[in-house]
């Protein structure tokens, strides 16, 4: 009599971080890949659930049957295979095959966006999710022509503002491994981008007479006025003349800079009026200037 093997994996919590979902993943169409985690219950001469992921290999190793090469197959297809590998193992088993957690992979997403970079994304995410993980849109971005270069070499170029206006889902497609997203600048700033993109991150300071000085994170291509709008403006009390900027040691004025660059120093000045009277509004500034005038006023004549 055939001695029937004995599976020594123990049941696991198949809880795990729950993905938002649009719709429920069709089975038939959702593709495996490295990073997919699966819960098999095998129901033989006992039950048994436990979890497997896809290792970096496209493979899953089942306890005591072997490694099955999943990657590249549907969900479906997936249980098919996993099913065939154990029941020639378990030749009564009854086997349950289904998706427990989605897989996360890197998206480079480069150009006209507030953080360049790589973005952790699902397979189940679509370009407006990734454009959110980068911070958004650089003021700048021409949002009407998002292009996405496929592994395959081909391109898809969508407009994010007929997706806003129409709610068209093809101007918001999902992504895939591998995908590039690009997202341009508007025309006049393109031969321009080579000025203010760099990947130094050294805080840019606002100082001065604005309501929330304090060190703000490099955005390329953002002016001196930008910077002193993240700032919360100029005060009652401050003036946008003579603003200086300091950079590699030396002074400069507001039209010197049209970009900001990582550690540059902006400083708003004091205004004349502040200078000569003090945190006063101008109502008391005038009233002051009048008392004095009226006081001089009668001091002549009185002569």
């Amino acid at each position: 009599m055939e001695e029937t093997p004995t599976i020594t994996t123990t049941e696991k919590d198949l809880r795990s971080e729950v993905v938002p979902l649009e719709n429920v993943i069709d089975p038939e169409t959702y593709i495996l890949s490295a990073g997919d985690q699966l819960g098999i219950d095998v129901v033989a001469s006992e039950n048994l659930l436990f979890t497997v992921t896809v290792n970096p290999a496209g493979d899953v190793l089942i306890p005591s049957v072997g490694i099955i090469n999943v990657a590249g197959n549907s969900l479906t297809q997936a249980r098919l295979l996993i099913h065939d590998g154990i029941t020639t193992h378990y030749r009564n088993a009854q086997v349950s095959v289904t998706l427990v957690n989605v897989r996360r992979f890197l998206v480079q997403v480069k150009g006209a966006v507030q953080k360049p970079g790589f973005a952790t994304v699902t397979p189940l995410d679509r370009l407006s999710t990734v454009l959110e993980s980068v911070e958004g849109l650089h003021k700048y971005a021409d949002e009407e022509k998002v292009t996405v270069e496929h592994p395959d070499g081909t391109k898809t170029t969508v407009s994010l503002k007929a997706y806003l206006l129409t709610g068209d889902l093809t101007q918001n497609p999902t992504v895939r491994e591998g995908d590039i997203i690009d997202v341009p600048f508007v025309q006049n700033y393109e031969a321009e981008q080579d000025q203010f993109v760099t990947m130094k991150e050294t805080a840019v300071t606002v100082t001065g007479f604005v309501p929330y000085p304090g060190a703000y994170r490099y955005f390329p291509g953002y002016s001196v006025i930008d910077y002193i709008g993240l700032a919360g403006g100029i005060l009652e009390t401050g003036t946008d003349r003579n603003v200086r900027i300091k950079r590699n040691g030396t002074t400069r004025s507001l039209h010197e800079i049209e970009y900001v660059l990582p550690g540059d120093q902006i400083y708003v000045p004091e205004n004349l009026q502040s200078r000569l009277f003090g945190n006063v509004g101008i109502v008391r500034t005038v009233t002051a200037v009048a008392s004095l005038y009226l006081t001089y006023v009668a001091a002549t004549r009185k002569k």
